[in-house]
């Protein structure tokens, strides 16, 4: 008997894979097919299933060269992946009932050759499955490249310490905004840092979104408020936030200055503004625009800037597991040049006395201490008042804060 969701969600998944091999981008091809229409319990299904792979996929590829005798063509990886994810590591999926709807797919998208190809495969994988499972433990999928890069920068410990928080699936954390029920939820407490709002685990993800209004808590991690500790917002401030979208930093900044003071929130993406705006719907004191943070301009001097510049992700693989497979040291070098680009302008933007508080969701020096460093050196009117580094854990994510007061 065939399982029609099944089918779908596989036929989604292999889209996914398929459109993320050439844009290396897993979040714009989720939100294309989502524009296209596409249902959105289905592709949630399959989005699940994509990131999956992105968290084994060295292991994967692995367990395929032991078991073919050469490597299948693109388009019956971009199937047998979401497939094999699915019946290796989702505990709730009967394999052969998997392998049957996957080999069912071939039928429709693929040959009768591919198909025969995959039931083939399937017996095999499902035969020997607790072996191939056994033998996988030690793979650290993280990706050629960044594996390189983290084997200069950290210890062996730290970077097996990394991959196995980064093979987990991250916690849905939130916090609550004028609400005080805290039905379905658990408090994050002794943080690593004064965070100004209260975290919580959500443990019945299901329950409490059906059963809490929308606007009474915004789905958070924890670490995303270290910028926010560090900038420290003041009443009556003006404040701006240059890289804003989709406007959860944003919106912190605001609640803390209690409807006070004026925050100006720009970002490159008119498109990401459209979330940010409906984030932000309820704040009285933010005004929005459409700016590049490189040569952005406004008539007044702010009190204090947050950079919250665009960065590789690796603090945050756990919820953006495609990164690892994209990392290269030369987007690294790209994105340094970006956020040294957007640092000097924002000086030129801040009141005398006042302070930027540069934050990325990195580990990377690269991107994090060696930049404010930099930053400081052309800029000696500046100094570090303080800094953060946080490293992925099973609390929350990786992320990094530095405040550059100017002393002028």
């Amino acid at each position: 008997m065939k399982d029609n969701k099944t089918l779908k969600t596989l036929r989604l998944a292999t889209q996914l894979l398929k459109n993320w091999t050439q844009s290396q981008n897993f979040d714009l091809e989720l939100n294309r097919l989502r524009r296209e229409g596409q249902n959105e319990f289905e592709l949630k299904r399959a989005s699940q299933l994509c990131l999956c792979v992105f968290r084994n996929k060295e292991s994967l590829e692995k367990i395929i060269k032991k078991l073919s005798p050469k490597r299948p063509r693109g388009r019956v990886m971009h199937l047998l992946l979401p497939s094999m994810a699915a019946m290796l590591y989702m505990d709730k999926i009967t394999p052969q009932g998997f392998a049957d709807s996957a080999v069912e797919t071939a039928k429709k998208i693929l040959s009768k050759h591919e198909a025969n190809f995959l039931n083939s495969f399937f017996h095999k994988l499902i035969t020997q499955k607790e072996t191939l499972l056994q033998d996988a433990k030690n793979d650290l999928n993280l990706g050629d490249e960044l594996e390189k890069h983290w084997k200069k920068s950290f210890s062996p410990i730290q970077v097996k310490a990394f991959a196995q928080v980064l093979s987990q699936e991250a916690e849905l954390n939130c916090r609550l905004i004028n609400y005080e029920s805290t039905e379905f939820l658990s408090p994050l407490d002794d943080l690593p840092w004064n965070a100004p709002f209260t975290f919580y685990k959500i443990n019945d993800a299901a329950n409490f979104i059906s059963k809490t209004a929308q606007e009474n808590f915004y789905i958070q991690d924890p670490a995303t408020s270290l910028c926010i500790t560090l900038l420290n917002p003041q009443k009556n401030e003006n404040i701006a936030d240059l890289c804003s979208a989709p406007g959860g930093k944003t919106l912190m900044i605001s609640q803390l200055l209690e409807g006070s003071g004026q925050v100006f929130a720009s970002d490159i993406s008119e498109k990401r503004l459209e979330k940010l705006r409906e984030n932000l719907a309820q704040q009285t004191n933010v005004t929005v625009q459409c700016l590049d943070a490189r040569n952005s301009e406004f008539e007044q001097k702010f009190d204090a800037i947050l950079l919250d510049v665009p960065c590789s992700n690796t603090g945050v693989m756990r919820r953006k597991p495609d990164a690892r497979w994209s990392f290269t040291t030369k987007k690294l070098n790209e994105l340094v040049a970006l956020q040294s680009d957007i640092l000097a302008q924002s000086a030129k933007m801040l009141k005398p006395g006042g302070r930027i508080c540069y934050s990325t969701c990195s580990i990377e020096d690269e991107e994090n201490i060696n930049q404010v460093k930099s930053f400081i050196e052309q800029h000696p009117q500046f100094e570090i008042i303080e800094s953060k580094q946080l490293y992925p854990c099973a609390q929350h994510d990786g992320a990094f804060a530095a405040t550059l007061e100017n002393k002028l």
